[in-house]
């Protein structure tokens, strides 16, 4: 459980969590690890991506931490103030997809859900997977208590 919890420009360590039937406690302790992770996150990516911009990067970033309404909102941005003949245009496009495939995916998932328990005879096997891509989805999305139903 030695998760690092970042938000809001304050990062916490998630010592433990404990469950119960009524409620949760959770014992989180400030940390100074968060900037740290950002700078490494930042490098890597550089890495990985070698010819891209700052821009691009804070973009994908968004989309890693699945915020894919705001990623989608800051490439279509980009896209409509950029000049035609601009450099980024194709890794913003190609960007955009990556995002957009996110929430497809979501889409096909969900229609899968309801036609297999639509069936006569529910498949199991198939059904988890389901549940657990759905999960994991939400999971990227920040929207936990909804995610940890789905992987119940």
């Amino acid at each position: 459980q030695e998760d690092i919890i970042c938000n809001s420009n304050v990062a916490f360590r998630l010592e433990s969590v404990i469950m119960n039937e009524q409620m949760y406690l959770i014992k989180m302790s400030a940390s100074n690890e968060g900037h740290l992770i950002q700078e490494k996150y930042i490098k890597d990516s550089h890495r990985q991506m070698e010819d891209i911009s700052i821009r691009i990067l804070f973009g994908r970033l968004m989309c890693d931490m699945g915020q894919w309404d705001q990623s989608q909102h800051f490439f279509e941005n980009l896209l409509n103030n950029l000049n035609y003949y601009n450099e980024d245009l194709a890794k913003i496009e190609r960007s955009l997809d990556e995002v957009l495939q996110w929430k497809e995916a979501q889409k096909y998932y969900d229609r899968a859900y309801n036609r297999i328990m639509n069936t006569k005879s529910i498949r199991i096997k198939d059904l988890a997977y389901i549940l657990f891509d759905i999960g994991e989805i939400l999971h990227l999305q920040g929207r936990y208590e909804e995610a940890r139903e789905y992987f119940e």
